[in-house]
């Protein structure tokens, strides 16, 4: 289902509902009226305010799409499983595979501007371009064993990601990480 809010979410409508046939994994507001939503292996667009949502043309490659970013200039990244980072510059009507290769899962991707981006997932993968996405640059994090659930890019230098149990930071893009936060609590099965 599908909930829609316009007081600051002091209340809820109903909007749609049975919209994606599996667990959303993004989305993202553009305006009033588009918004973009990934889920397993799916990507859908709204132009009256979720509403109604059209598939894009699912991606071709077969994996899991875990997160996306919209950029202002209407070009769409996307991330998923084996280390993909798809790219549309026609609203998800097709897509270009920018890292053809077996590599870990991304969970995020986010773009500071039209050609600085990160995006990042599994075993420590961080993955960085400065050219729009046409050449992905790996980030050693030195930091056996972390999987990067989300992360944020405050400029050009400096980001942020999140492990399962560290915030790590950058602030000369990508080249030194330091431990901001670790936390000491056990997970437990």
């Amino acid at each position: 289902d599908f909930y829609q809010t316009s007081d600051g979410g002091l209340s809820w409508t109903q909007i749609a509902s049975n919209i994606f046939a599996t667990n959303l994994k993004a989305l993202q507001i553009i305006d009033d009226s588009t918004l973009y939503a990934a889920v397993t292996g799916r990507f859908y667009q709204s132009t009256d305010s979720g509403q109604t949502w059209t598939l894009q043309q699912p991606h071709p490659f077969g994996q899991s799409l875990n997160g996306f970013d919209v950029l202002p200039n209407g070009e769409i990244f996307i991330t998923g499983e084996s280390n993909t980072v798809l790219f549309s510059d026609d609203e998800g009507q097709s897509w270009t595979d920018q890292i053809p290769a077996i590599k870990p899962d991304l969970f995020f991707i986010e773009f500071m501007n039209a050609d600085t981006g990160i995006a990042a997932g599994a075993i420590q993968s961080v993955v960085k371009t400065v050219d729009g996405g046409q050449n992905w640059e790996l980030l050693e994090l030195n930091e056996p064993g972390q999987f990067i659930r989300e992360g944020i890019m405050v400029d050009e230098m400096e980001y942020w990601v999140m492990t399962l149990n560290k915030v790590l930071r950058t602030t000369d893009g990508g080249q030194n990480w330091t431990t901001l936060f670790e936390s000491s609590a056990k997970r437990h099965k």
